[in-house]
């Protein structure tokens, strides 16, 4: 593991879940000029993150 440090805009985020919480993230992340992949849904895995967050239950 390594570390991205404090600027997240160099980071490639990974979200899974595409409930309200996943869709509402992901679009943040974006507009914050962050690198996303997802919203992911049952069977999707992101690749090539630095970082995925789970919103599921």
């Amino acid at each position: 593991m390594h570390s991205i440090g404090n600027n997240l805009s160099d980071a490639r985020v990974g979200v899974v879940g595409r409930g309200r919480l996943g869709t509402a993230l992901s679009g943040a992340l974006r507009e914050a000029g962050v690198a996303v992949e997802g919203p992911a849904g049952r069977g999707e895995a992101p690749t090539g993150c630095d970082a995925l967050v789970l919103c599921v239950p």
